[in-house]
């Protein structure tokens, strides 16, 4: 076990002394301490050499803890923080957590709970520490590439949190960013003539065409940037790219994107359809190009050529034909009458009534005024009429509203919105106050139960319960609090367990049946869920 230091910063010299005495804090791990009258003296110290636990007051002159929390955060955001303070109102201890902070103890400190939230920090210090050496053992010796590529595609669909604990993450897998470093994402489909899907892992043309990205891309790109491409199902990939801003504007990528793919061998040139983000400096925005690169691939406005690259940032002149717009005169009285007696069957003519098909265009912002319109006018006729079984939770603010209208890139795509909108809204009021959110998440979560032991996308998910993805990720999200990765993931741990139990099982035979074909990212993923390795666990399972 590497021995640990620690940081109290405390103003107080009796009360600095006294909690410097108070433990034996060498039985935990804690070797180095050392003391400081404010957190302006601390931040100094640390600047040569960082703590792994700072011990802080809250109110202290120069720099307070929370202050030094902050710049902690910014700069250092592995370091464990525990507060004390005399103040035990809830506005401080809520900082405090959001902080991420690992504990907060009111003065006067009593040993016990001083030790018990240090063995806290210390027991978090040692798991990150254990899950590094694993990542890098993993890396050592077994496929790197793959390892990468996995960790590529969990963050694709997760990727919350800070730049600088982001960046590190980036860091652990051995994946060099640049120090000013830009995001694009291009989500690419092939026909199935081109790449029939088989249940062999292996196949031919996805690995033929799998090896053409790769050398397109690694032939457009600088020294300093990367492109990682990934398979989301057997006939998608996403290519993900890691760009150097100190080389290219941040709006300069896009047309490199296409005048890349365009350099793909003729025989894809009409079997493959693409969608390319914006490019965006910030890690935190991976999981939002995704989406935008799936809303440009499916794409329809721009006509019906077997080949198509589209960007979310870039305009295109259409040539469709221009649809007569709509009046919305009878809009209200059309909606009302939808609302009160009308069926699915009903939904779907009146959605052809003033969301024309995609064999016209209107102009974007007219069919999301429409949109917009028939949304809020939907919550608006429902208060009018007073209906108390209408289930208020489903009441957004109209600035949310838009914000989801607004985000949506196609024709289909929209009245795919406003279908499953209005469909709730009807239902809500035929079915007594049900909440149908809670009902839909409660299929996400049987769909990924039935499914989670194949490869499973939230595409997948979506088809299943037959909502768009956007909708079902964030729903899921508000009712259960969690990503549907994450539940995914949970499922996929919680029956990894049960299956490790048994004297029998192989722990590649498990991860294989829960759906996880790369042993190595099973056995990292196990023990973040749990703590342990699956060959620890299988062993302590044993008595």
């Amino acid at each position: 076990m590497i021995p640990l230091t620690m940081f109290i910063v405390e103003d107080n010299p009796w009360d600095r002394k006294g909690i410097a005495a108070m433990i034996d804090y060498k039985e935990l791990g804690i070797n180095r301490i050392l003391s400081f009258e404010d957190g302006q003296e601390a931040f100094e110290a640390l600047l040569e050499s960082p703590p792994d636990i700072v011990l802080t007051d809250v109110a202290m002159p120069r720099l307070n803890g929370l202050q030094l929390a902050v710049k902690l955060h910014e700069s250092y955001p592995g370091i464990k923080i525990i507060f004390m303070s005399c103040y035990s109102e809830f506005e401080y201890i809520k900082t405090a957590l959001e902080m991420n902070s690992t504990g907060y103890i009111l003065k006067s400190v009593e040993k016990d709970e001083l030790y018990k939230v240090l063995e806290k920090a210390v027991g978090e210090i040692n798991r990150e520490r254990d899950n590094q050496l694993m990542v890098s053992r993993l890396l050592e010796n077994t496929d790197r590439k793959k390892i990468q590529e996995q960790f590529i595609t969990d963050f694709i669909f997760d990727s919350a949190g800070d730049e600088k604990t982001l960046r590190a993450r980036f860091s652990e897998y051995r994946i060099c960013l640049p120090a000013s470093c830009g995001l694009c994402l291009i989500s690419i489909a092939a026909d199935k003539e081109v790449i029939e899907p088989e249940h062999d892992s292996y196949n031919p043309a996805r690995y033929t065409l799998y090896k053409e990205l790769e050398k397109v891309f690694e032939e457009s790109l600088c020294e300093t940037e990367k492109a990682v491409i990934v398979s989301t199902s057997y006939t998608e990939f996403i290519v993900f790219c890691i760009i150097d801003l100190t080389l290219r504007p941040l709006n300069g990528f896009t047309s490199v994107a296409m005048d890349t793919l365009l350099k793909l061998p003729k025989k894809y040139l009409t079997r493959i359809s693409a969608g390319v983000s914006q490019v965006s400096g910030h890690l935190p925005d991976a999981s939002n190009l995704y989406q935008q690169s799936i809303q440009a691939k499916e794409n329809v406005f721009f006509g019906d050529s077997r080949f198509m690259v589209f960007s979310a940032g870039a305009e295109y002149e259409l040539k469709t034909k221009i649809g007569k717009p709509q009046t919305n005169k009878n809009l209200y009285s059309d909606l009302r009458k939808l609302l009160s007696m009308g069926h699915e069957e009903d939904l779907q003519a009146f959605l052809d009534k003033y969301v024309q098909k995609t064999d016209v265009w209107q102009n974007e912002l007219y069919i999301k005024n429409i949109a917009f319109m028939i949304v809020t006018m939907t919550r608006f006729i429902i208060q009018a009429e007073d209906v108390r079984s209408f289930d208020g939770s489903q009441a957004y603010g109209l600035e949310e509203f838009w914000k989801e209208i607004d985000s949506v890139r196609t024709i289909p795509e929209l009245r795919k919105y406003l279908r499953e909108s209005v469909l709730l809204d009807m239902s809500g009021l035929s079915q007594g106050g049900a909440s149908h959110k809670a009902v839909i998440a409660e299929q996400i979560k049987n769909s990924i139960k039935a499914n989670y032991g194949r490869h499973l996308t939230v595409k997948d998910i979506a088809q299943e319960v037959n909502f768009s993805s956007i909708y079902i990720s964030n729903l899921f999200k508000q009712v259960t609090g969690k990503t549907i990765f994450e539940y995914l993931t949970q499922v996929r741990m919680e029956k990894a367990m049960e299956l490790l139990k048994k004297p029998e099982s192989r722990i590649y035979l498990v991860a294989d049946e829960v759906g996880i074909t790369n042993k190595s990212y099973f056995c990292l993923a196990f023990k973040r869920h749990t703590g342990l390795s699956p060959s620890e666990y299988k062993n302590k399972a044993k008595f």
